[in-house]
This record gives structure tokens, C-alpha cells and sequence, in this order.
């Protein structure tokens, strides 16, 4: 895949060039520095999760110029102050990252393009200021919808028949039981999830209530009768770096009662395996999930791919992308030259 990211600038370009080498040029300045800040941070967060965060970090950088949209940086950095701000690091840290980021970069890239970048850097530096001095990110756990955030405390407390009961209660038909993962579901992870970013909930508790739903959900299907065989063939798939596959899961499920024949490749496979995958199947849909930002980039990869070479996939394919990474940026089908965007699950899915 030697063409990989055809229709981009030549900043993104050298931003993702350069990737490997400023992000452990980054690492060991950090690791490096006498400054008592940073000092303090690596000593409060550990080494890893330094390393972990530059490389994250850095892909939403690269996110934000391939997409050429600065809002989705800065709305990574409000989720970013948040979930440091509960873990009582010292939110300056973030300016001192962006500025050695931005340094580091201009040593491998050329000066006229390092002028956008220096641009792009300086407008987060900014804002950095107007974020500090916001109170937004010191938001308690709160949440509009009563409902999802009981169901979300019988997850979290491993109430699997409580659980249950109360969504099939709730969804005699599929399409009650598709309307009660829109809007119960999905709020009350969404409330875990938020609630894991203030420090009120803890990883453990979300991974309870992520399995708890990977147990409850598949008993719920059962209960519904599959409708007439569909001669279409959707394939799933999560975006290759993606932690979380259940919506894709949940998604592939409901499909295949609705008739559909489908496959659901999941989560963790490389990107490359995605698109051998689809040129073998010859699927009539492929559908990619994310739920992380960072992911975006990889799932338009895989489009980019999928539409480069037509000439080895049906031309009537069609590519359908899914999930909350998409949620900040306008147009999500158009941007990555997808056919559409299912913000939310629903049975026609392409009107």
C-alpha cells in the first residue's frame, strides 16, 4: 500500500512522515528535562502512559491537519484537560508538550510548510489560556436522562438478569429494542464513559458494564424472529486500533435479523487485512466503526484504499462508517468519501 493518504497537503504529508522520529524525539526530551513540571507529570503518570499520550496525542494532530478542520484539536484538547485535570496533573504541561512537539517537528520538516504548522500550533497554544480559565472541564457527573443512568448503575453493577429484564420489558419488537439502544443504551455509556473521564468511575466498572452488555445483548435477539433472507452481504468491522467493538457487534446482530447475510470481522484487525477481507468477499456493504477520534485517520485509509482500486471490488460496494469519532466533524460521509454516516442504529440505514 505504497499510496497511502493520495489526496492530502504536503503539512500532512511531513507530519506523517516524520511520525516515528518526532514522537520519540518527544518522548526523551520529556524524559530528558530537568523542569520540575514535567518532572512532576512523568513521576504523577508513569512513563508509559507519557509515551502512550504523545503517541495519541499526535495522531489527533495528524487527524486535524489530514481532515483540515482545528476544531477537532481543540476539541480533543477539552477532553484532554478533563480527564488530566481529575488526575491532578498540572495542566501546563500540555502547553510545554505543544510547544516541543511544535520544535521538534520543524527539525525534520521544510520551512515553508513548517509555516502552516507553526500556525496550526500556535492557535492550541492560545488556547490553552482560554481553556485553563474555563471552568467546563471541572463539570460533575451529571446527565439528563434518568432512565440511562439506572441502566448504566445495573451494568456497572454486574446486575445481568436486572439488566436484562428491563430491556426486554422494554422491547417486545426488534425496533423497540433498536430504539431502547439509541436512547438507553448507548446514553448510559456514554454517562460511564464521561463518568471514567472525571474520575468518579472507574476502568474497571466500564469493563464490567461492557461485558455485562456483551452478555445481555445476544439473549435479547434471540427473542426476535429472523425476518425473510436479504441477498445482501454487510460486512462490520472496527477501525484497526479500536479497544471497544460493541456498536459494530450490536450493529452486525441486528442486521442479520433483519435478514441480511453478514460478517463481522471485529476489532484489532490490521488495516490491510480489512481491505484483502473485502476484496475476497466482495461484500454489497462495508460498514467501519470507530469510537476513538484518533481512529478517523484509519478508517479513511481504508476508504482511500477501497476507492482507489475499484477495479478489484464491485463498483456497486457501498461504504457506510459508524460511531462517535465521527460526532465532531460536519458532513462525516462527504469528508472521508464514504456513501453514508449511521450516526445512530436504525434499519434504513443508507437514506
Amino acid at each position: 500500500m505504497k499510496n497511502k493518504f493520495r489526496h492530502v497537503d504536503q503539512a500532512f504529508k511531513n507530519l506523517k512522515r516524520y511520525e516515528q522520529e518526532i514522537v520519540i524525539d518527544t518522548y526523551d526530551t520529556l524524559l530528558e528535562s530537568n523542569k520540575a513540571l514535567i518532572k512532576e507529570t512523568i513521576l504523577l503518570l508513569g512513563s508509559n502512559e507519557i509515551h502512550h499520550l504523545i503517541k495519541y496525542h499526535y495522531k489527533i494532530i495528524l487527524n486535524s491537519f489530514f481532515f483540515n478542520d482545528i476544531k477537532l484539536l481543540k476539541t480533543y484538547h477539552e477532553w484532554l484537560y478533563r480527564v488530566y485535570y481529575y488526575k491532578q496533573v498540572d495542566l501546563d504541561f500540555f502547553y510545554y508538550l505543544n510547544e516541543q512537539i511544535n520544535y521538534i517537528a520543524n527539525q525534520y520538516i521544510n520551512k515553508t510548510i513548517a509555516i502552516r504548522i507553526d500556525e496550526y500550533f500556535q492557535t492550541i497554544l492560545q488556547y490553552h489560556h482560554t481553556l485553563k480559565s474555563s471552568p467546563f472541564y471541572k463539570r460533575v457527573l451529571q446527565s439528563h436522562h434518568d432512565e440511562a443512568v439506572k441502566y448504566a448503575k445495573l451494568l456497572m453493577a454486574a446486575e445481568t438478569d436486572k439488566a436484562y429484564q428491563l430491556a426486554q420489558s422494554k422491547s417486545p419488537q426488534l425496533e423497540e429494542f433498536i430504539y431502547f439502544y439509541n436512547e438507553i443504551i448507548s446514553n448510559a455509556m456514554k454517562y460511564i464513559g464521561y463518568g471514567w473521564e472525571i474520575g468518579q468511575i472507574s476502568v474497571a466498572k466500564e469493563h464490567i458494564a461492557s461485558q455485562t452488555l456483551q452478555d445481555i445483548i445476544p439473549k435479547l435477539l434471540e427473542n426476535y424472529p429472523e425476518q425473510p433472507a436479504n441477498q445482501q452481504h454487510l460486512l462490520f468491522c472496527s477501525a484497526p486500533n479500536e479497544l471497544h467493538g460493541l456498536g459494530s457487534n450490536v450493529a452486525a446482530k441486528t442486521f442479520k435479523k433483519l435478514g441480511y447475510r453478514v460478517t463481522n470481522l471485529g476489532k484489532k484487525l490490521p488495516a490491510k487485512e480489512i481491505f484483502d477481507t473485502v476484496i475476497e468477499l466482495q461484500p454489497d456493504i462495508l460498514f467501519l466503526s470507530a469510537t476513538l477520534p484518533g481512529s478517523m485517520l484509519d478508517v479513511a485509509y481504508i476508504i482511500d484504499e477501497t476507492n482507489h482500486h475499484k477495479d478489484k471490488i464491485s463498483k456497486d460496494m457501498k461504504i457506510g462508517i459508524a460511531g462517535s469519532a465521527f460526532e465532531n466533524i460536519s458532513l462525516p460521509a462527504t469528508t472521508l468519501h464514504a456513501d453514508f454516516y449511521m450516526d445512530k442504529l436504525k434499519i434504513d440505514f443508507i437514506a
